[in-house]
Formats: C-alpha cells, structure tokens, sequence
C-alpha cells in the first residue's frame, strides 16, 4: 500500500507495483488517517510511506502501525534522506528509507528486500 498526499505518485507507485508480476497491489492512501484499520482490513504486508504530508504525523503512524498491525513493514519515502530522518524513521520502526531523489526502481528494490527478511527487528 502506497499512502502519499500526491495523487499522481501514488498512481506511480500503483502502476509500477502492478507492472511487477511478484509483486501485489493493495492500494493508496492519501494521509495516515486511519492507516492502523485500513492495513489490518486489507491485510497489507508492506507500506511505503510518505514522511512529509498533512494529517496524522507520519512517524506517529509508523509507531502505530508496530504497535497496532505489527506484521506490516513499514518503508519511509521521503524526499528528506538527511541521517537524522533516516534515524527517526528508524526509531519510528520504519524497516527502511528510500529517497524520493533516487531511481523509481529503488522502491521496488526495498519491498523486495523488506519482503525477504524473516525476523521482526527491534
């Protein structure tokens, strides 16, 4: 599940997520409101997370949905990849960060690599 305020790229994400045939789409938020609930009913593995958006705080929802849905992992996207919002991210239990800076393919990289670990980190 993609959840970004951006409608065009969370309409990117879904399209390159459907376009990878080991991948699955669960679709697109556009805030963190109510993202504890809507992960849980739509039985959500991976999120990819925008760290930069109005509503409910981002690093608040990736503490809640530990918490809350603590199968889910969580991948920070943000176009700030500076070592005190990776670091906060990381306290937050965010899995990963991924920069917005960098290749469309990154992300799928990070739900590949996310995907494969088999223990929860702490």
């Amino acid at each position: 599940m993609c959840v970004d305020d951006s409608p065009d790229l969370t309409d990117m994400m879904t399209w390159a997520i459907r376009q990878e045939p080991d991948l699955e789409d669960a679709g697109a938020m556009g805030s963190a409101e109510g993202i504890v609930e809507e992960v849980i009913r739509r039985r959500v593995d991976i999120v990819i997370l925008d760290l930069t958006m109005p509503g409910p705080d981002p690093l608040g929802a990736i503490s809640a949905l530990a918490d809350g849905a603590p199968l889910c992992r969580v991948i920070a996207f943000s176009g700030h990849d500076d070592p005190e919002t990776r670091e906060a991210a990381r306290i937050a239990g965010a899995w990963e960060l991924v920069s917005k800076h960098g290749e469309p393919n990154d992300v799928m990289q990070a739900i590949r690599r996310v995907a494969g670990q088999a223990v929860l980190r702490e």
